[in-house]
């Protein structure tokens, strides 16, 4: 998501006399915030924070409202970036990329991602808390959403989003989602924005995800819905001149098609629908890519899109149209994670429709090798859940692979799987459930 610009809605300087200690700290904040942006440093962060705290708390007589205001949201946004910049660092923290697939995971588990994800929440409250008390800097008791400005709005509800994803509790997770649309609507009633219609749909698009994951499915699509209206009024006002990447929003836009025909199919089991919305998402995509903009997410949503094509009607030209965009990614950026496992993911695929033993065999190899490139690539990122999710896809693959005569295949699933057990990560249960794990059940007794 993307923050509104705090510079551009700085107050008009008013007469004053000498710069003042308020004058004196924000000028020092800013500096150290610039600096943090262009060096990734957390201690950077820390002393922007602090200079910008201490600014807010001194203002009273040597500043106007106005002034505060901007301080107090500033200060707000040097604690979300931060909170950013901490769950970036973790997310390839302690990985050891190289010839061992597991070498992504480190040495944490589940408990050290846990105290992770609370560090982060109480930084992102924090930020949560002086965006909204930003509006009370203008007006005494009364810190609604209508009182604040409109880049705190939309940085308030990126903010509550971000919180979202590192949050457990469903009911906390369900009213930060909802809270944060209704600051994107806000902002919306002063000023139709395409990057804050696109905020919107990506948060809906959030939200439609954890509602069917919650078994709220009639409620999860009113949300997808929701979000392809927000996303399609971005496009219609998307504008280069006021910095709008119209390609971008396609890619958006394009990618919630895919998300919501996922739903239609495996939640809904409508196939005939999920066709319709992937022709639709195929249609934005292709826009975006037009535009040649070397960017491989807008080849790898294609081949997503493609690759569910063929998941859902086996046309085998589908997955060819796969392994093709998910080769343009290549082509972008040969180490491109999300082309490598999409290269795996589809030559997986067309293992489970070869015509010969031997032939599954040799996509089941191909798939195996991309895994491994992709595990190996320094540029892998994410949770341990999204690791581990594609551990686990890689050990099925393996199961399949040694299914085909590949007994070597088998102990390295085995040894994946074992230590996504070892690290909590997996249960048996959902072992013994999966029936791509046949070749190997027994090892687990399950």
């Amino acid at each position: 998501m993307l923050n509104i610009d705090t510079s551009s809605n700085m107050p008009v300087a008013t007469q004053r006399g000498p710069p003042s200690s308020f004058d004196t700290l924000m000028a020092a904040a800013e500096t150290k915030q610039q600096q943090a942006e262009r060096r990734g440093g957390i201690h950077l962060y820390d002393e922007a924070i602090a200079l910008f705290q201490q600014a807010v708390d001194g203002a009273s007589g040597s500043a106007t409202p106005d002034e505060v205001q901007n301080a107090t949201i500033l200060l707000a946004e040097a604690l979300q970036n931060k909170c950013e910049l901490f769950l970036k660092l973790w997310e390839s923290e302690g990985q050891r990329q190289g010839v061992d697939p597991l070498g992504i995971l480190g040495e944490y588990t589940a408990e050290h991602e846990a105290a992770v994800f609370a560090q982060a929440r109480e930084m992102l409250r924090a930020s949560v808390m002086r965006y909204k008390s930003s509006g009370a800097s203008v007006s005494e008791g009364d810190q609604g959403l209508s009182r604040l400005r409109v880049d705190a709005l939309v940085n308030l509800g990126n903010t509550l989003s971000l919180c979202a994803t590192v949050c457990v509790d469903p009911a906390e997770i369900d009213g930060m989602l909802v809270e944060a649309v209704a600051c994107y609507d806000q902002a919306l009633l002063v000023e139709d924005d395409a990057t804050t219609r696109n905020n919107k749909g990506d948060t809906l698009i959030a939200y439609a995800e954890f509602l069917a994951e919650h078994g709220r499915a009639d409620d999860a699509e009113r949300a997808f819905e929701a979000a392809l209206l927000a996303y399609d009024r971005g496009v219609q006002l998307s504008d280069s001149q006021k910095g709008d990447n119209l390609p971008m929003l396609l890619l958006d836009y394009g990618s919630a098609f895919l998300s919501l025909a996922e739903f239609c199919f495996k939640a809904r089991h409508d196939a005939k629908r999920a066709l319709g919305l992937l022709t639709e998402a195929e249609k934005r995509l292709t826009c975006s890519e037009s535009f040649g903009r070397g960017y491989s997410g807008v080849h790898n949503a294609l081949g997503e899109v493609y690759l569910l094509i063929g998941e859902i009607s086996g046309d085998v030209g589908a997955l060819d149209a796969a392994s093709e965009a998910f080769r343009r990614a290549l082509q972008v950026q040969r180490t491109d994670v999300d082309g490598l496992v999409g290269t795996a993911e589809t030559a997986v695929e067309k293992a489970k429709r070869a015509a010969s033993t031997a032939e599954a065999a040799q996509l089941y190899a191909k798939a195996a090798d991309a895994y491994r490139a992709a595990f190996a690539s320094n540029t892998f990122r994410g949770t341990l859940r999204e690791k581990s999710n594609t551990l686990y896809n890689y050990a099925c693959c393996l199961s399949a692979m040694g299914a085909t005569g590949a007994t070597s295949a088998i102990d390295e699933a085995k040894r994946i799987i074992g230590s996504l057990l070892a690290k909590g990560l997996l249960t048996e249960e959902e072992v013994g459930a999966d029936a791509d794990l046949t070749s190997i059940k027994v090892l687990f007794h399950t």
